[in-house]
């Protein structure tokens, strides 16, 4: 299945799209020194909210209405490399050289994502291809605290830029084949 994520950041909006509706948005509220995200469905049901765990830190702290709380958090150095996990649940994100990424669960790739080179007025959007039997919400929450936390979301966005993605060394390339595995 193919999605599509758009990032706008004149209105701190960020909306998931999946056949042409949408399913999820996250609305970006400024606390001092930190930021903090509510999130919705299509509905505008309120499902959680995800916040910085501190202020250098590159963790984040996920609280969903359903009780379950999850932690996202970088590792590998320069690497982009990142782990959404629970107590029963484990995502993997592997940035891959250019602008693709990964994304795994219980390391068994299930989609991947890939940011447009091209981005307007600090509008980012993204191809989002995964599995059909994939949990739509955690898809969104992957992509949305992976810009978050590599900082592509920036509040001072110029009118044009232009991203290249990751440059140098990769410890595997992108599989072509993940699909027919899934």
């Amino acid at each position: 299945m193919t999605s599509f994520l758009e990032f706008n950041n004149s209105n701190s909006k960020y909306s998931f799209y999946s056949n042409q509706s949408t399913k999820f948005t996250a609305v970006r509220k400024n606390k001092f020194l930190t930021s903090q995200f509510i999130l919705f469905d299509s509905s505008n049901t309120e499902l959680g909210t995800i916040v910085k765990k501190g202020i250098l830190s590159s963790t984040y702290i996920i609280h969903l209405k359903n009780n379950v709380e999850m932690q996202f958090s970088h590792f590998g150095g320069m690497k982009m490399n990142y782990e959404l996990k629970s107590s029963q649940l484990k995502y993997f994100l592997y940035g891959h050289k250019g602008l693709k990424t990964s994304i795994f669960y219980q390391e068994k790739q299930i989609g991947f994502f890939e940011q447009n080179k091209k981005n307007v007025k600090g509008n980012i959007m993204y191809s989002i291809e995964f599995n059909l039997t994939t949990d739509l919400m955690m898809i969104f929450l992957l992509v949305l605290l992976w810009s978050i936390s590599s900082d592509t979301i920036s509040n001072d966005a110029p009118d044009i830029n232009y991203n290249y993605g990751n440059i140098g060394p990769q410890e595997f390339a992108f599989d072509e084949k993940w699909k027919a595995e899934g």
